[in-house]
C-alpha cells in the first residue's frame, strides 16, 4: 500500500508541475488525479483497520491520514479559487507533501504500512 500512495502523490507532483510548466490551470484531469490521491490514502486507511496488526498510536496514524486526505481535497478546492498556474502549482506542492507524509508516517509510526 505504501507503494501505492508512494506512486500516485509521484504522478500527481508531476503531472502538476508539467501543469505549472506549460502555465496551464488544472483542469478536471488534474483535480482528479489530486482526488484519487485522497481516495488511496483512503483504501490505505480502510487495509489497516482490517489488517492484524498491533495498532500502535492511533492518534499519530489518524492523524497523518486526516492531514493526508484533507489536503488533496483542499487542493482541488484552491485550484477552483485560482484558476491560473497557481492552481496547479498548489496541487502539485500537496501531493509532493503526501509523498513525504507516505514516507513519514512508517518511521514515526510501529505499526505503518510497511509492515
Amino acid at each position: 500500500m505504501l507503494i501505492a500512495l508512494y506512486v500516485v502523490a509521484a504522478l500527481v507532483a508531476v503531472l502538476g508541475a508539467v501543469y505549472v510548466i506549460k502555465d496551464l490551470a488544472a483542469d478536471l484531469l488534474l483535480m482528479g488525479a489530486s482526488l484519487a490521491l485522497a481516495l488511496v490514502w483512503l483504501i490505505g486507511a480502510l487495509a489497516w483497520l482490517l489488517a492484524p496488526v498491533s495498532p500502535g498510536d492511533a492518534v499519530i496514524f489518524w492523524g497523518y491520514v486526516a492531514t493526508a486526505i484533507a489536503l488533496p481535497i483542499a487542493a482541488v478546492y484552491i485550484s477552483f479559487l485560482e484558476r491560473t498556474k497557481w492552481g496547479s502549482f498548489a496541487i502539485a506542492a500537496i501531493a509532493l507533501t503526501c509523498v513525504f507524509l507516505a514516507y513519514r508516517l512508517p518511521q514515526i509510526w510501529p505499526a505503518g504500512f510497511a509492515k
